[in-house]
């Protein structure tokens, strides 16, 4: 007698895992999935985040079976700002002193006028420097700029002699 109550409890848990409703079915499978490892060797650290992963992955499919589910929030969404609003705004944090872009990049040459066309000029800047990415290419690229940059003026101070 006891056999058989074993065995009709057995497939009676067998058959309600497999009476998944159809659009929990994903979740089911996942649940199956997390259970399947569990059953395979495992660290007491794997073993603890494989437990926590099960019973997420059963609270949600349990809520999903008996149609519970959570009051999800809902999202408000914001207005779009007219072209003239969004460049007041982009105006407005490039000119306050405590806004996010405070930490601009100033980017000045070394020469001004007529010389700087002449470094412009002078200047081969080497194929492979278009656009390195890599940090090594880089250094070469700045490296040899500054070599031309030494040579550029040496040769402004031999004209002018």
């Amino acid at each position: 007698m006891k056999k058989i109550l074993c065995c009709a409890v057995f497939v009676s848990l067998a058959t309600s895992a497999h009476a998944t409703r159809p659009e929990c079915q994903s979740l089911a499978d996942k649940l199956d999935n997390i259970q399947a490892q569990q059953r395979l060797g495992y660290g007491a650290e794997k073993g603890k985040k494989l437990a926590e992963r099960e019973k997420k992955a059963r609270e949600k499919w349990w809520n999903c079976q008996n149609k519970r589910t959570k009051n999800k929030r809902k999202v408000k969404k914001k207005k779009q700002d007219t072209p003239s609003q969004a460049s007041e705004k982009s105006n407005s944090l490039l000119s306050h002193p405590t806004g996010p872009l405070t930490n601009t990049i100033r980017i000045s040459s070394k020469y001004k006028g007529r010389k700087q066309q002449m470094w412009l000029d002078y200047y081969q800047q080497p194929e492979q420097c278009e656009k390195p990415k890599r940090l090594n290419i880089f250094a070469f690229c700045m490296e040899d700029r500054q070599k031309q940059q030494q040579e550029f003026e040496q040769e402004l101070l031999a004209n002018k002699e």
